[in-house]
């Protein structure tokens, strides 16, 4: 029996590039943090104008810390 735990055995010819920064996420980790974010704020609030306002404050990319470092204000 393969112990579940132990990591996946992966051909290195069929392993895609990855950033060698290793910093970014891909635009579906982003992307599920979004939907989560918009669920969590549409929970906090009954007003969609408000819901919405927020959300464009919130979502990923539009938040200092999303920047790279060196677009950070």
């Amino acid at each position: 029996m393969a112990d579940k735990n132990a990591p996946e055995r992966v051909d290195p010819d069929e392993v895609d590039e990855v950033d060698p920064g290793g910093g970014t996420d891909s635009l579906g980790q982003r992307i599920d943090r979004d939907t989560e974010r918009a669920e969590d704020i549409a929970a906090e609030t009954d007003d969609p104008d408000e819901a919405a306002r927020r959300f464009e404050e919130e979502k990923e990319g539009s938040r200092p810390e999303d920047l790279p470092t060196e677009q950070r204000p």
